[in-house]
């Protein structure tokens, strides 16, 4: 069972880091992901549709009315869910991390709770599942943390050019 999850930015790795602690296990030490800039990008799309989808908006109406009926949903379910700041620990700084090469949202059909899947490196995928409050929260912290992100390295290409640059003269004598 999940106790917390703690999201901050690492600005020497660069890289958001989620902290995950269990309640089963005291002694177990919490499970630490580095996010990377990239994986963010992408993951904000998947969590931008868990807040419409959260939303349940009917789709007779507008777009705009929609995403107001999201945000208003989104509010009110994340100031549910019980949050605090903490400032980082000399110990939590220094433990290992796994890093995340993927992420998976999804809604179970059974419950309605909403399951996470980081893909990690090098380790067996972790899975949580959250309440709709939980997941809000988490995307509330998420986007606060993304945003407040001071990203040392630069943004990579999200589309590769069609035309590759032309070759050199002396390129071609090479070949």
């Amino acid at each position: 069972m999940l106790d917390s999850l703690k999201l901050r930015f690492d600005p020497v790795e660069d890289r958001l880091v989620l902290t995950v602690t269990g309640k089963q296990d005291a002694t177990a030490p919490p499970t630490t992901l580095h996010l990377t800039r990239r994986l963010c990008a992408a993951w904000q799309g998947d969590l931008a549709e868990v807040l419409r989808l959260s939303a349940q908006p009917p789709a007779r109406l507008e777009p705009k009315v929609q995403t107001l009926m999201a945000a208003a949903n989104h509010q009110a379910l994340a100031a549910q869910a019980v949050r605090r700041s903490e400032p980082v620990s000399t110990d939590e700084a220094a433990r290992p991390a796994q890093l995340v090469t993927r992420v998976t949202t999804a809604r179970e059909r059974t419950t309605g709770r909403w399951v996470l899947r980081f893909e990690l490196r090098n380790a067996p995928p972790l899975t949580l599942t959250l309440s709709d409050q939980t997941m809000h929260a988490l995307i509330d912290a998420f986007g606060e943390r993304v945003t407040g992100a001071h990203w040392q390295l630069p943004p990579l290409a999200t589309k590769i050019p069609d035309d590759p640059p032309a070759a050199t003269d002396h390129a071609k004598q090479l070949h």
